[in-house]
Formats: structure tokens, sequence, C-alpha cells
């Protein structure tokens, strides 16, 4: 029986948070205790089990400088202090952050923890009845609450655990270097799995730029025709290939070998960046499915993601794997919630489906030459997984490791592989990313564009003047300019993300490229000290006024809504994207005779994707331009589709508070908004 070959990658990854001299977020630290050990510590209990492992420097970067002592994070610095020395400055500093976790897998399982977050949702009370160990019981829960589900079998954690509150100071600072010392042993555990062959370890361009956006910022316009871009463009191929060496350097440095693969940030990839990448010796690279059906266009099949894709650059070939990103998102999004055996079990049967429809396709034969891409983020996923996550994926791995039909395999051990005949030929390849195969999250907003023009008027200005550094001078010049052009400041402009943090990631931003004014002799202009755009976009925007729209779910007839309320589908999310999200905002809003709706979408619906609207005791079910209404009284209702769908319900139909979410449903996804309860509006008020 022919195996189907299945090539996993977790993506580990953190921006540079280095602010000033302090990291200003935790979550190197937090995941690093978390997550970053427990994958590869757990693999060691199946070792037919092959993974792949893909490291940002930047993370790895700021790793060192923990386990070194030589930066702390903000957190640390509050955890640190005495509890009955704290000032009121820090105990609200200490209330702001100490509970900025999952809270339903992290918190509430820990009675402590919970009680104290309880207490705290009246400020006024923890602020003036917390006593001194109130505050180190939260200093020593909240850094003990990311312990990850192995490393909490280690003594001075299963102490503490098991105690549960009344820590010591000196209990505190034994979690603490507990910390370093989990954060000490994350590379050398990957760098032994890694001699042992169990798994590969692939990197990220340095500092976890977009790589076709530093190449050229009009590589947007390829799958963004309309979009607005940076004034003036940016264009500094010489900064992605210093990017990608830099990575290459600093991996061999740690492991004593160059990396065989890279995953291009946010697989982010386009020819140039291809080129670039696979002249600096790197094998192989990965993107999403949805890039290589951009690519091939009308000779696409859905099967041809299980293929590695050979593709010539000018100077040098590389091997290309498309992920499947249904099944990726399964874990990254949908498993959390099942029981871990039944997860792994579907996951199982979907792999089943695969094998079954390549044979189908392609003969079993093609099996020899297929592999299945499963690649996603490797860290924030877990904190929605019942205890991390661990129980699903000693499921998940013992399944993977026992399945007559499946072996596992590192991404290294596919480049060999003949490319089958029918697999037509990748003759070029069209720029995007993994998230809605295009770059709209970085440069499609005009928050994003805002940011990139600071950075690009600075950067062109070093060009003019970089004559007059020494070298050892634009060497440090540059380095912060590489942290810069990172991909995560400009993922948190815009409305898309939201996160108790986000305004922390604008400061860091214009706070470097101050510094950089500085560091060149020239004072910074005043944008660098105003914020840009908002610093959080809130998910529901109220009505400014009544609003009277015609209902025709015309593009034309937008501005009848801009005094609507709004509700930002897309803010729910945060760190991850999903595959499967359908709608982008609901408009709505009210006069003395009906209540309006306006849902836009990111696309046009599928045959088999459908939207559920509930308003109060009313279902309305859209699919295939058809519109199904459940109700228990007749309603007066109006509703059309072209561009939008546009809903009209008279008010006498409904009652003065109005309890509304939204259901979208694909093939393999459901996903709702809000993600909890229902958007109430009281339309008498």
């Amino acid at each position: 029986m022919k195996k189907l070959k299945v090539a996993i990658l977790w993506h580990q990854h953190q921006p540079y948070y280095k602010y000033k001299n302090e990291f200003l977020l935790p979550w190197v630290r937090m995941h690093g205790v978390k997550d970053y050990y427990d994958i590869p510590a757990l693999l060691y209990q199946y070792p037919n089990v092959k993974q792949t492992i893909n490291l940002a420097p930047s993370l790895i970067l700021q790793i060192e400088d923990y386990i070194n002592g030589t930066v702390e994070d903000k957190i640390q610095r509050l955890t640190k202090i005495p509890a009955d020395k704290l000032t009121i400055e820090q105990k609200n500093d200490i209330l702001d952050n100490f509970f900025t976790l999952n809270i339903d897998n992290l918190l509430l399982p820990h009675s402590r923890f919970r009680e104290l977050f309880e207490q705290s949702q009246n400020r006024e009370y923890a602020l003036t009845s917390y006593t001194s160990q109130d505050w180190l019981d939260l200093q020593v829960w909240y850094n003990l609450a990311w312990i990850g589900q192995i490393s909490k079998k280690l003594p001075i954690a299963e102490r503490l655990l098991q105690k549960g509150r009344d820590f010591t100071e000196d209990e505190k600072n034994l979690l603490l270097e507990l910390h370093n010392d989990i954060l000490s042993k994350i590379i050398p555990e990957m760098a032994r799995l890694n001699q042992l062959g169990q798994i590969e370890i692939s990197c990220s361009p340095m500092f976890h730029p977009i790589l076709p956006l530093l190449i050229n910022s009009e590589a947007a316009l390829e799958a963004m025709p309309n979009a607005q871009l940076p004034n003036p463009i940016y264009k500094y191929p010489e900064d992605a290939k210093v990017q990608i060496m830099d990575s290459i350097n600093y991996y061999e440095k740690l492991f004593n070998k160059k990396p065989l693969g890279m995953w291009p940030s946010e697989g982010s990839i386009s020819e140039e960046a291809l080129e670039l990448i696979a002249k600096a010796g790197i094998k192989w690279a990965a993107s999403d499915e949805g890039i290589l059906a951009a690519s091939l266009g009308d000779q696409y099949l859905p099967t041809y993601k299980y293929f590695p894709h050979k593709f010539q650059t000018q100077t040098s070939e590389i091997s290309l794997f498309f992920r499947d990103h249904i099944l990726s998102d399964k874990i990254g999004f949908v498993y959390s919630n099942w029981k871990p055996f039944d997860a792994a079990c579907n996951f199982r049967e979907h792999l089943f489906e695969i094998r079954n429809e390549i044979i189908k396709n392609h003969s079993e034969e093609a099996l020899d030459y297929a592999v299945v891409p499963i690649i996603l983020d490797g860290e924030n996923c877990w904190e929605y997984y019942h205890e991390n996550g661990i129980l699903f994926l000693k499921d998940f791995f013992s399944m993977l490791g026992n399945t007559e039909e499946l072996e596992t395999v590192l991404y290294s051990d596919c480049l060999d592989l003949k490319t089958p005949d029918f697999l037509p030929k990748l003759q070029k390849v069209r720029a995007g990313s993994w998230i809605n195969s295009n770059f709209s999250i970085w440069i499609g907003h005009q928050d994003d564009v805002v940011a990139w023009n600071l950075l690009s008027e600075l950067r062109q200005l070093i060009e003019t003047k970089k004559t007059s550094f020494s070298a050892e001078k634009l060497n440090e010049i540059m380095q912060e300019i590489y942290i810069a052009e990172g991909s995560d400041w400009f993922w948190w402009y815009g409305p898309e993300h939201n996160a108790p943090n986000k305004s922390d990631f604008d400061m860091i931003y214009r706070w470097r490229l101050a510094e950089i004014y500085n560091m060149i002799g020239e004072t910074p202009p005043d944008d660098l000290f105003r914020p840009i755009g908002v610093k959080q976009t809130s998910s529901i925007v109220p009505p400014k006024s009544s609003i009277s729209p015609k209902i025709t779910g015309k593009l034309e007839t937008h501005q009848d809504w801009k005094d609507a309320g709004i509700f930002y589908c897309n803010a729910e999310m945060s760190t991850m994207h999903q595959i499967g999200e359908i709608a982008s905002q609901l408009y709505f809003g009210f006069d003395n005779k009906w209540i309006y709706f306006r849902i836009e979408l990111i696309n046009n619906l599928l045959e088999d994707e459908k939207i559920e609207f509930r308003i109060n005791d009313i279902i309305l079910t859209y699919q295939n331009e058809k519109l199904n209404v459940i109700s228990n009284k007749f309603i007066d209702l109006h509703f059309a589709f072209t561009n939008y769908i546009d809903i009209a319900i008279s008010r006498a139909s409904l009652d003065s508070t109005l309890e509304f979410n939204l259901q979208t449903t694909s093939k393999t996804y459901k996903i709702r908004y809000p993600k909890i309860g229902s958007i109430t509006v009281d339309i008498d008020k």
C-alpha cells in the first residue's frame, strides 16, 4: 500500500518588541514558556512523527536577550517589584496587564486567579482593598498561568500550582528563574531533534518583512490593481536581500549549517522575491494554495496543491509547496472546540479523502510524488484549546505515526520527488500572501499607506546621506530600518485586527523611525509624534442619526448608509486570520417606520455558502440569491441583493430592543459574529 506523505510546518514568530531599553510586550517570553518548548519536547514520545518548525530570527534574538539577562519586558519589571512596595501607578499597570490572556483556558481553571480577576472588575475595590498578599498572588499567577503543560511538571511549577495561593517573594523569584530556564532549553531541544532527523528547522527573513513589498511596493498591484501605494514607492531589493542573508547567517550561527527551507513572512512571495531566496541557496519555500490557483489560472485543479512545484527563477530553481488552507485552519481555528480524539480522527479522515482524490484523479502511482502541506501559526491557537492543546497533539501525533496509509515527512525530504507529467509547469508566480492571496492586510488601508509613506521618506533620505556615514554607523542605521520593515507594524493598522495592545505597535513603530532620524542627525517630522489612525477599532460603531436608505443592494446607494451603525466583522480577528471569512461589515440603522440592515461581503457567495441573520425571534437565511424567512408572526420585509445584501423590516414587526447576530457557513466553516452573544440596540433611544 502506497502511503500519503504529510508535511506539517509550525511557524513560530514574534515581532521585535524592544522599545527603549525593555521589551514593551511580553509575548516572546510567555509563548516561549507555553508553546515553543512544548512541541519539540512532546515529539520525543513520537519518534516516527516528523515535523518542520519555522523560526523567525526576530523571535530568537529576543529569546537570547532574555536568557542573557540583557533586556527584560514590562511584565517582568512589574512582577519583580516586592508586592508591599508597589505604587498606585504600578498597581494600575498590573490591573491593566495581568489579565491579558485567554480567560476561559488560562485563568478560570485556577480558583485563586479567578477570584482575583472577579474582584478586579471593580478597580476601585482592587486598588483600595487588595492586600500585599493579593498583589503578590496576582504577580505569581499571571506568570504561572502561561507555563506550558509539559513544563508544569517541573518541580517548582508543580509546587506552585499545588499551593495555589499565599505565595512568597522567594517563590515568585524562583518562578521567574524557571521562565528563563525554559527559554534556555528551546533552541538546544530543537537542535537535538534536528540532529536526530525528526524535525527540520526552516527560517523566515530576519525581521519578518513582506519581501515583495520591500523589493517593489508595486507588487501589491498584481492582486489589487486599484491599491493605493506609498509615495515615494518603496523599492529596495537590496534590503530584501539583506533580510534573507542575515537570516541564513544567523541560522548557521545557531545550528552550524545553512537552512534548506524558508517560510517567507506571511507566505508572501513574488517572482522577484523567489529569485532572491533561491539565489541565497534556499532549496524550498512555501505559500498558500490561493497563490498556486492564481498563478496557474484555468490550468489549476485542487489536487495540484498536493505536489511540489519546481519554479525556475532567472538564475536558480526552487521547490514550492502550497499549503492546504482548509486543513491547516482546522487546527488553527476549528478543533479547539472539539474533543481531542474526535478532532484527530476528523483530520485523519480528511487525509484519507485527499489520498482517495489523488488516486481517483491521477492514479495510485501519483502518491509517490504527492505531499500534503499543512502550515500554520505555531503559537497563538493553543490557548483556545483545553490544556493548551496537549491532549489534541498527543492524539494527533499518535494517529499520524500509527496509520498505515500515512507518513509524516520533512519538506526537505520531498526535494528530489519527481514532477509528474500531468502537473502543469509553473511558468509564473502571482504575487500574494497566505491571507486572501494578496497584501491587503499590510498595504490595503489608508493607515497602512501612511505608515509606509513615513518609512519610505526616511529610507529615501538615508540613501541621499549614506556616503556621509562610516560603514559601522550605516550598519547601525540600517539595522533599525530592517526592524521597521517588519510586517507586524503594518498588520495592526486599519480595522482588520484588534488587541488590547494594538496602540503599542504604532507607538513602537513611530518611536523607531524617530530614533533613526536622530541617528542620521535630522529632526523627526511632526507626523511621527501623532498616532497613525485610530488606536483601537471597536467592533461596533453606533448609528450617527436616523437613516432612510433605498433598498437596492447597489454600490450607487452606499452614500445613503453613511450615518448607519457599523459592526466590523473582521475586527473580531487579532493575530490570526481564518479561511472561510465571508462577511466584512454589517451596517444597521432605522427611521420612524423601518429597521435597515446592509451586509457587505468579502467576495460573492459561492453555491455552498450561506448567511444566517437572526434578529430577535426572526431567522433570515440567504443562499443562492434567495432569502428564506422563519418567523412565528407576519413581518413586513423588503430585500435586495447586488453588491450588498440589503434588508428592511417594519418597526411594527419588532420590539423596541433589537438583538441580532450573523452566522456565515461555507462547506467547511461556520463563523459567528459576534463570537459570543448578540449586538443589542435600543431603537427607542
